[in-house]
């Protein structure tokens, strides 16, 4: 069976590296663990890279049509596809969008509630990066003080 991760990765870096696998699948990569549930990469910091991951976006979502009917809808941001999934059986779901979609709200409302799911997804983001800085900035200042650097580490 092929690891889709592995494939997704392949796919992305196939005109040139651009996206390295990270977090679980990393690990699964080096067979230090059988499988992870999800994938993660770390992309390089260029308009092209994220234009080129962002244009396999269909694939994901095809990839995604394959999980359980449950799982899905947890994890979909496509408001059609939380719609078709809520006439599924067992559609409880603590996701707003999903909830909204099973009391046969519009499609307006469900797209409402993703982005308010995703604005206080990328609020925490924000407030957990600000934290993880905040706490870097003393081995930072040492790092500096004591490695020669050619190249500003702060971000442009």
């Amino acid at each position: 069976m092929v690891n889709v991760f592995f494939a997704l990765t392949e796919e992305f870096n196939s005109d040139g590296v651009i996206a390295l696998l990270a977090s679980g699948q990393a690990v699964v990569f080096y067979r230090i663990a059988l499988m992870s549930k999800d994938g993660d990469w770390v992309l390089k910091e260029t308009e092209s890279a994220c234009r080129r991951v962002r244009s396999d976006y269909p694939v994901i979502a095809e990839l995604a049509r394959l999980l359980p009917p449950q799982r899905e809808r947890e994890l979909t941001t496509d408001p059609d596809r939380i719609l078709d999934l809520a006439l599924e059986p067992g559609g409880d779901s603590a996701r707003e969008s999903a909830r909204l979609a099973r009391l046969g709200r519009s499609r307006e409302e469900v797209v409402a509630a993703l982005a308010r799911e995703s604005d206080r997804l990328q609020q925490a983001d924000r407030a957990r990066m600000q934290r993880y800085e905040r706490a870097g900035q003393g081995y930072l200042a040492e790092f500096r003080a004591t490695v020669p650097i050619e190249v500003p580490l702060e971000a442009p």
